[in-house]
């Protein structure tokens, strides 16, 4: 799950709002407990509740636990993803708010060099899954780097916030790089630390070298040294290599003046 300032403080709405209107809640479980529904099949209830604030929010419960008990796990979650969120802001600074796969860094660059998308097509140039493209382009929208405006054919189309302009911007400077480079390698040995902790699996570190790998002479990415290389400098050059991301041809359109 995406960690974000946005997703924290919906965890915290989320709960205040169930301990708000607990009786009803209390109320909802018992029914759905006694009664046939698609709800057990997936173990969840999802209700229209008003916040505290008199808004309102659709919260999905877990009808296993009490109100309670659904109330108290968003708070122990927005607390570990606080923790996250503020480990990672201590490494990565800008880019805290950027997943770390590195396809959702090639998406990023992908929408900050073509202003606007929509996730079909996103997939399509970056002959990537559209359902994972999807979930990344909720994700960066979850995390304020994308803006999503519906669109009259039903295709949402997404473009860069001015918090998602910042870190593609960042990413463009020598800094920004070895940033992300730095965030994923301390990514890796959270995953290694998890390992030894006895989990059984752990994610393959991605490979992030050469985002500023085409130079003049040759090309140090994997098309080798003999190899001519067609690339073009500039934001292209930043996208992620490695088996999690998929090959892209990501040139950036000037426009014509």
């Amino acid at each position: 799950m995406v960690v974000s300032e946005s997703r924290i403080e919906r965890l915290r709405t989320e709960a205040d709002t169930i301990f708000t209107r607990i009786e009803r809640v209390e109320s909802a479980l018992s029914e759905a407990r006694s009664s046939d529904g698609d709800h057990w099949e997936t173990g969840e209830l999802t209700l229209d509740l008003r916040r505290p604030d008199g808004e309102s929010i659709a919260v999905t419960l877990d009808i296993d636990d009490s109100a309670a008990e659904n109330a108290q796990r968003r708070y122990e979650r927005a607390a570990e993803m606080e923790a996250t969120l503020e480990r990672r802001r201590e490494i990565a600074g800008p880019l805290a708010p950027l997943p770390t796969e590195p396809l959702a860094v090639t998406l990023l660059v992908h929408v900050a060099d073509h202003e606007t998308v929509t996730s079909r097509a996103a997939a399509a140039e970056l002959d990537a899954d559209h359902d994972r493209i999807r979930s990344l382009c909720v994700d960066l929208t979850d995390a304020g780097l994308f803006d999503r405006s519906p669109a009259a054919d039903a295709a949402d189309r997404f473009s860069l916030s001015a918090d998602g302009r910042s870190v593609a911007d960042h990413l463009d400077t020598r800094e920004g790089t070895a940033t992300l480079l730095e965030l994923h390698d301390e990514m890796a040995r959270l995953a290694r630390r998890s390992t030894a902790a006895g989990r059984t699996t752990r994610p393959k570190p991605p490979a992030t070298s050469g985002f500023r790998g085409h130079t003049s002479g040759s090309c140090t990415r994997r098309c080798g040294p003999s190899a001519s290389c067609n690339r073009t400098r500039g934001r292209s050059s930043r996208a992620v290599s490695g088996n999690s991301a998929p090959k892209t041809r990501l040139t950036r359109n000037t426009p014509t003046t």
